[in-house]
């Protein structure tokens, strides 16, 4: 009964709040199916195009949450009635259960570089590498919508630590 409570309070939550809903909504077309994206990855199919949504999906959900920090702090400022305390306990309880990835994200970003042909931009790293092999790999259609291969390369400076 206490879970069945939980999701009613969320659902009043987003119903209350239209114009952040809408927001949620947005940042939340960028996510991909995580799921299935781990499931390419311990079947041995993953691709590049799948490391970069993964880490795509995982700065998604960071953005997520500060977006709702800021909302929260928002209704704080106006001064809205202690009720809404309730309401966002549930939503507090959906990020507590959500496993912080923040370094898994950085370790991916510091370690793959990912040029656009021809333009020399760079989508995770922090600078090219002029010694690594770069290859040429078609990225998922979420990722790249006119479909043009990327050029990405390991970046040789990165120094796996767990």
């Amino acid at each position: 009964m206490k879970e069945i409570n939980a999701r009613q309070s969320l659902v009043a939550f987003f119903y209350q709040r239209a114009h952040f809903r809408a927001d949620v909504c947005e940042v939340l077309k960028e996510v991909d199916d995580v799921g299935r994206l781990c499931q390419r990855f311990l079947l041995g199919r993953a691709d590049f195009g799948d490391l970069v949504a993964i880490n795509k999906s995982i700065e998604t959900w960071s953005t997520l949450k500060k977006n709702c920090e800021h909302e929260r702090s928002m209704e704080v400022s106006e001064q809205r009635p202690p009720t809404h305390q309730i309401e966002w306990e549930s939503l507090e309880s959906v990020f507590d259960r959500m496993t912080d990835l923040s370094e898994l994200s950085d370790k991916i970003s510091k370690a793959v570089i990912c040029n656009a042909n021809d333009a020399n931009e760079i989508a995770l790293g922090e600078e090219t590498a002029s010694n690594s092999t770069e290859t040429d790999v078609p990225e998922a259609e979420s990722l790249n919508p006119d479909k043009s291969p990327k050029k990405w390369s390991i970046n040789p400076k990165y120094v796996f630590t767990e």
